[in-house]
């Protein structure tokens, strides 16, 4: 469900929103078996099946945000520049669409979370601040607001991104404009909002401090993500049992590091809360000039190319080691699906931890892969093609042998 800081450019004043939390919170839990127990983690592999995507009415999809599945295996895919959720059956075949781009009922700005309970779907959106709640045949049954007041915060709103099994929402300050120009001093909450559209408490501090930078084109500034940062990542399950935090950072060195994974149902009810020791990987230079080189390309429209270059390499700031976990996914049995460091591996790797914060499987999938749902024994993801369009592929999960890269992740200790 993570929305993507790779492609993002925002302008600023425009304000915006991001998935990401500061390295911070020390939470009490309660007592597990020591993490050293753990038996040996099994060895599995995604196996693509089929994919949707084509130039086709209803298959031609553009950015994807969250994919989750509903009663019959039915996939569900949020276009959230479109406005829309498209709808496949089991095999892929196209169904229809829930929704279209507008403000009234039933439209949407932005879509920036699937939830699904049983029949219903839950479209949250980050535009219009509030949960449109379908029946099946996508009869709208409930608006809710997602509008607390703010007082005493420079937020412009709130962003919900997914909804709980309480009824109560995930939310993300939007940042106004004064914020956004500074982002070196931005620290955001990630709220909880109850049915009574008060804020009912706080799931973790989003640190957006080096996610972000800025370039001055004489007439404006233009604000861009870095892709390799300091940032958190979290994950909201798509039938909102659970959300998972992890608190990554950038090893300042070659020597073993740590990082955080809490896993939490409320601000008051953590799963688990865990820490992890790496060995740190470094960026590869082909993938430092790449990425140097990408963002010059899609800056050329909004300012010379001199500039860019000599300005886009300050910015992005790259290290030269990088963050040990690039993504978190809540699967549907409630397993937390890390990956890994995305460049410099043949394969892309996730370590899989059981709701005990337990490392109990590695898993390994086409290293473009962009894993979003895992339901039993099915994953799907979104890979690009070589003009960068994506298509949603579903996978097998099956037994594999071991893979070659061998893991380097140990238990650490607990929080709290």
């Amino acid at each position: 469900m993570a929305l993507r800081l790779w492609w993002g450019v925002t302008l600023v004043g425009e304000g915006f929103f991001v998935r990401v939390a500061p390295a911070c919170c020390a939470l009490l839990v309660a007592v597990k078996p020591p993490l050293h127990s753990q038996a040996t983690p099994e060895w599995l592999e995604l196996a693509a099946e089929f994919s949707i995507g084509r130039e086709e009415p209803g298959y031609d999809l553009t950015m994807v945000g969250d994919v989750v599945t509903g009663s019959g295996g039915m996939i569900l895919v949020a276009q959230p520049r479109e406005g829309l959720v498209r709808v496949f059956d089991s095999t892929g075949s196209f169904i229809g669409s829930v929704g279209r781009r507008g403000s009234g009922p039933g439209e949407f700005q932005r879509v920036s979370g699937l939830t699904v309970r049983g029949d219903t779907l839950m479209v949250s959106d980050g535009s219009l601040s509030r949960v449109s709640v379908f029946l099946p045949r996508w009869t709208l049954i409930q608006t809710i607001s997602v509008s607390p007041a703010l007082a005493g915060r420079s937020y412009r709103r709130l962003a919900p991104l997914g909804v709980l099994r309480d009824g109560s929402v995930v939310a993300s300050p939007v940042v106004a404009a004064t914020i956004a120009n500074n982002p070196e001093a931005i620290v955001l909450p990630l709220y909880v909002v109850g049915r009574d559209n008060e804020i009912k408490g706080i799931l973790a501090e989003l640190d957006m401090s080096d996610v972000s930078a800025r370039i001055s084109t004489g007439a404006r500034f233009i604000a861009i993500s870095r892709p390799l940062s300091n940032a958190s990542l979290w994950d909201v399950a798509a039938d909102g049992s659970v959300v998972a935090v992890v608190h990554p950072r950038v090893p300042t060195g070659s020597r073993r590091e740590r990082f955080q994974v809490i896993a939490l149902r409320s601000p008051a009810d953590t799963v688990f809360c865990v820490w992890f020791s790496y060995t740190p990987r470094e960026l590869p230079a082909s993938t430092r000039d790449s990425i140097v080189a990408s963002w010059i390309e899609e800056l050329s429209r909004s300012a010379p190319r001199p500039l860019l270059n000599r300005e886009v390499p300050n910015a992005l700031n790259l290290p030269r080691y990088q963050p040990p976990v690039s993504d978190v996914l809540v699967a549907g049995d409630g397993r937390v699906w890390l990956r890994r460091e995305r460049f410099g591996r043949a394969v892309g790797l996730w370590a899989v931890l059981d709701s005990g914060g337990r490392i109990v499987a590695y898993a390994v999938g086409p290293s473009g892969t962009e894993l979003k749902h895992v339901e039993g024994s099915r994953a799907w993801g979104v890979e690009l093609d070589e003009n960068d369009i994506p298509r949603v592929v579903r996978y097998r999960v099956r037994p594999s042998r071991p893979g070659a890269d061998a893991p380097d992740l140990q238990p650490s200790g607990r929080c709290g």
